[in-house]
């Protein structure tokens, strides 16, 4: 007879393995593989190419199609720098609260999944219920595109999917689109005290950014689309990282930032589309066309939209 273990008792065994996204995940999806197996279920799983991550499918009843898909991600956001009193990797109750990294996101789902099996197993399905585990979620859902072409490959088509992400037991039907981008922008160095002679990428990527912060305060104003099962209800424009400059003394002669739209979107949007904001960054910044050489700004489209 297969291993009976409590919600509670099933989420500890899995915050106990720490698989931020940095680090494997394959001893989780070993003891998920192995529990599954303890009571007749058979799974199978992926990876990615250099066999550090697993992901994992196993299913529950009749083999058929129109099923229903529980899934979620085994990877955690990391710990560094955080002001933990506890082990994150390992469950406490205090308070009426259990504390550890994943209890929501969302080890705890899979939890609940997992401890339910034999509960599950006594029922009369007449459609399948597959239970479908990724990886490297927490870094751009890495793991997802391979895992569903697997999924639809393998298993007969389903009829819908409940991703278990926390969202106070409230359901969640829509989800945002996310395009990011890295811009680069190439000036011309030289020092500091004859700034008539370079041109200076900081302040043209500031430039750039201002451009960008004018955007999402048009949006916020009104501009454009709006949903209200959104918070907030319009899209977004966000710096997330700046580098540049060699020192002081040296007018810089490249920066590069990084930033993402989150879109509200009523219908699907094209690449050009998608496109269309870092191009006319490049006619925004009054400094562009302004010294020779002309600062060249480089968009690249990181190719993580998701809706």
């Amino acid at each position: 007879m297969g291993e009976i273990r409590t919600p509670q008792e099933m989420l500890g065994q899995l915050i106990s393995f720490n698989t931020i996204s940095a680090l494997s995940n394959k001893d989780m999806i070993k003891f998920i593989a192995d529990y599954l197996a303890g009571h007749g279920i058979n799974s199978s799983t992926g990876g990615n190419e250099d066999g550090t991550k697993a992901d994992l499918i196993a299913t529950i009843g009749p083999n058929v199609e129109g099923g229903l898909v529980l899934s979620g991600h085994t990877d955690v956001v990391p710990v560094e720098g955080q002001d933990w009193h506890t082990d994150p990797f390992e469950m406490v109750e205090v308070g009426g609260r259990i504390y550890g990294r994943g209890t929501s996101d969302m080890k705890g789902f899979i939890a609940v999944v997992l401890a339910l099996v034999p509960e599950i197993l006594a029922l009369p399905l007449v459609k399948p219920l597959h239970f479908v585990f990724s990886y490297d979620e927490e870094v751009g859902c890495l793991g997802a595109p391979g895992l569903i072409a697997r999924l639809m490959r393998d298993k007969p088509k389903p009829r819908a999917a409940i991703i278990g992400e926390p969202t106070s037991m409230k359901l969640v039907n829509a989800h945002k689109g996310i395009t990011a981008f890295e811009t680069r922008v190439i000036g011309k160095p030289g020092h500091s005290s004859q700034p008539h002679k370079g041109v200076n990428a900081i302040a043209v990527a500031a430039d750039c950014i201002r451009f960008l912060q004018d955007r999402a305060g048009s949006f916020e104003a009104g501009e454009g689309p709006r949903d209200e099962r959104f918070e907030p209800s319009h899209t977004t424009v966000s710096i997330g990282t700046i580098i540049g400059g060699t020192a002081n003394n040296i007018i810089a002669g490249e920066c590069a930032f990084t930033w993402d739209v989150r879109a509200v979107v009523q219908r699907k949007v094209s690449g050009s589309e998608r496109r269309s904001m870092p191009i006319a960054i490049m006619f925004c910044c009054p400094l562009c066309g302004g010294f020779h050489p002309k600062p060249t700004l480089f968009p690249k489209n990181l190719p993580m939209s998701r809706r």
